[in-house]
């Protein structure tokens, strides 16, 4: 997740005339929120068939009420409100597209309102064209909800088939205007000879920026060669971080765009910046997936610079980092450049042993009795990385006060219904051939799947299969919410 301002244009963010200058404001919601991972690999069109709600009202709407649907994006005649962040699943279209594509909803004008809608689809046509820059999407990967509708069979909605049909368009109509402006922004203003100066002025540091773009969603291929795609990116990072795109990636650029990263720590979902990390570091292999190896890299980077070693990489280690790895960053004006007084760790703070808990401990265990290691695993995934032994003690009475915290709950170090439902709602979905080690183990422990060696494989989804069957659950072989909240529950 970047942090940006509020708001952008989609003008801005692609250089090209041919698009609208509409604003996005960020107005995400606080009901209606999954909190599960999203890859998306296209987005689906829906209408909001309510006549006259606007984008504000809609976003509003589903703030207010839990109506277990939601969207990421709401697209009116006057503006674009993002509900929903672009990583997060949203409930738009039914169980399997939820978990594939972005969803966008336009508004539909109280009555027949060609001037209404021709801005509201026009302002949807540029938001699908900035996700499609963004993640290289074709116009093959723009459906209707009809579409998901007719090939996955969980809905029985047909939007915006009929909407647009009112007003003469359809969703080939849409997919061309959308490729119509896709070629604009394609051939917009990159000359070979600026290729050239910005693959001469990287050197060989293309690979190093090529992994900071993909930070910022632009899902570049990763070959240290300074090519077309990759200048043009740099350009449109550079408008979006309101530097003048000179395309050549210098240290202004740079620390603007590390300002803006998160912190990535031990057990944090930012693939891209842990990727990052990694290349910097060296760390084998590159898998985005920030376990004890990144840690300890980051904490012996970290001493060896003088940077309060917490194993966490902010501004400035990420500034340290590329610093040392000879990129172009050039120290920030008027700072002395001394490391910063060490701080306090954030959170997740792995407990000691050493800590006097003996009460907590004792009223953690007699609270949860055989659930004990469930709680050890469901903690392991969210990084405290305990021996899973079955025994309530200080450290995991300590860790489960922990995540309690981090959770925003009450540190009662019992874990009971409450506790289990709000970290629940924090774990990513577990498919087949899915990395994530320990919400596998996890789910091995309660299934029975042996060995508990962390790896999705078919073993693992027959015996998932056979427990949503067996409690009426979808048996997709996916442990999302509903099936981890039986599972634990």
């Amino acid at each position: 997740m970047i942090k940006f301002a509020a708001a952008f244009t989609f003008a801005a963010f692609l250089g090209v005339q041919d698009v609208q200058a509409i604003e996005v404001t960020k107005e995400y919601i606080n009901k209606n929120r999954s909190y599960q991972n999203l890859k998306a690999i296209g987005v689906v069109i829906h209408d909001t068939d309510a006549p006259g709600g606007t984008a504000q009202n809609n976003r509003d709407y589903f703030n207010n009420n839990s109506v277990d649907a939601s969207a990421h994006y709401f697209v009116d005649w006057n503006k674009v409100i993002q509900t929903i962040p672009e990583n997060e699943v949203a409930w738009h279209a039914g169980r399997t597209a939820n978990h594939k594509y972005l969803s966008i909803e336009i508004c539909v004008p109280s009555k027949h309102n060609a001037y209404q809608f021709n801005k509201a689809y026009n302002n949807a046509v540029d938001l699908t064209v900035d996700m499609c820059r963004r993640y290289n999407w074709k116009v093959s990967d723009i459906f209707s909800h009809e579409w998901c509708s007719l090939n996955y069979k969980e809905t029985d909605h047909t939007d915006p088939v009929a909407y647009f049909r009112e007003y003469g368009k359809s969703m080939d109509t849409f997919r061309k205007d959308v490729a119509r402006k896709l070629s604009v922004a394609d051939n917009n203003g990159i000359s070979d000879s600026e290729v050239s100066k910005a693959a001469s002025y990287l050197g060989d540091n293309a690979r190093k920026v090529q992994y900071l773009l993909n930070c910022f969603g632009y899902n570049l291929y990763i070959d240290g060669q300074c090519g077309r795609r990759t200048t043009q990116c740099i350009g449109y990072l550079q408008t979006r971080l309101d530097i003048y795109p000179d395309h050549l990636f210098g240290p202004k650029s740079i620390k603007k765009a590390l300002s803006q990263l998160d912190i990535a720590e031990r057990g944090c979902r930012f693939i891209n910046e842990t990727k990052l990390i990694q290349y910097m570091l060296g760390v084998t292999p590159q898998d985005g997936i920030f376990g004890n190896k990144t840690y300890a890299k980051v904490v012996e980077f970290q001493k060896n610079h003088g940077i309060y070693p917490d194993g966490r990489v902010g501004f400035k280690t990420f500034t340290k980092l590329f610093e040392q790895n000879n990129a172009v960053v050039a120290p920030n004006p008027g700072t002395n450049n001394k490391p910063d007084k060490p701080a306090k760790p954030s959170q997740p703070t792995i407990p000691t042993r050493t800590n006097p808990m003996d009460n907590n401990a004792r009223k953690a265990a007699n609270y949860l009795g055989n659930k004990i290691t469930k709680v050890q695993y469901l903690l392991n995934c969210f990084g405290y990385n305990l021996n899973v032994d079955g025994n309530c003690g200080k450290h995991t009475a300590q860790c489960i006060g922990d995540l309690q915290k981090r959770l925003g709950l009450n540190s009662d170090y019992l874990f009971g219904p409450k506790s289990f439902r709000r970290a629940i709602n924090k774990l990513d979905i577990a498919e087949k051939g899915c990395r994530y080690t320990n919400e596998t183990r996890l789910i091995q422990y309660i299934l029975g799947v042996t060995p508990r060696d962390g790896i999705f494989g078919n073993k693992t989804y027959a015996k998932v299969v056979q427990f949503q069957k067996s409690h009426g659950i979808w048996p997709d072989g996916r442990v999302g919410v509903k099936t981890f909240n039986k599972m634990l529950i």
